[in-house]
């Protein structure tokens, strides 16, 4: 079991932050003043903004410290060409390899997610999470797994940013019911890793599309 560190709250605390929009796009994040807050020495605070900064949410540069990171459309593109790539390996994997314990205990995370209300979003959006990690790790494969969630942290804060909520959770509903359905009735590996390939172009098309006319 894995108990957080005091460098694990830093990066959740300051991501949630940057996910909120409370530290924006372009804005300075001063040791000093997190680690006063938090009550803690400045060096988890170094340690929790380097592993920020290995993810994409901040940029350090010498004398001026860590920046939040700007958005971009590049940026978005080149997250989802590779998320499309490695998410259908890991769902074509995966569904090679799956057995109805996991189905149940997905089909479990989905029916806590239906009931969610507007004020629910960040425990939805843990739950979203929670069914991706499941289902790719019966890939079978560690590594695939870690770089997935890497990516799928990056493509967060684009989702908070620009998406419509209610009506990202409605589509992401529909989307995992889908993969349910053709993973409760043994489709192949192929279908399964073509509807997730399809769903992240929708998705980023969607994102590209909210961020061309914000």
């Amino acid at each position: 079991m894995h108990f957080p560190t005091m460098q694990d709250t830093v990066v959740t605390r300051l991501r949630t932050q940057i996910l909120r929009g409370a530290l924006k796009p372009g804005q300075r994040i001063i040791e000093r003043v997190v680690s006063g807050e938090l009550g803690i020495s400045k060096t988890p605070v170094r340690e929790a903004l380097t592993h920020l900064e290995a993810e994409g949410w901040v940029t350090i540069t010498p004398h001026k410290g860590a920046i939040v990171t700007a958005m971009s459309t590049t940026e978005l593109k080149e997250i989802y060409l590779v998320r499309i790539q490695l998410e259908g390996l890991a769902a074509r994997l995966a569904a090679e390899r799956i057995n109805d314990s996991t189905i149940h205990a997905l089909r479990e995370l989905v029916s806590r997610m239906a009931p969610q209300g507007p004020s629910e979003i960040e425990e939805f959006m843990d739950l979203n999470t929670e069914f991706h990690k499941i289902f790719y790790e019966d890939s079978g494969h560690t590594i695939l797994c870690e770089i997935l969630n890497n990516l799928q942290n990056r493509s967060l804060r684009y989702r908070w940013a620009h998406l419509d909520l209610a009506e990202s959770r409605t589509r992401m509903l529909t989307q995992r019911r889908l993969l349910l359905d053709l993973l409760a009735r043994k489709a192949s590996a192929v279908e399964v890793q073509k509807l997730i390939e399809d769903n992240l172009i929708q998705n980023c098309k969607t994102l590209e599309q909210r961020m061309q006319s914000s």
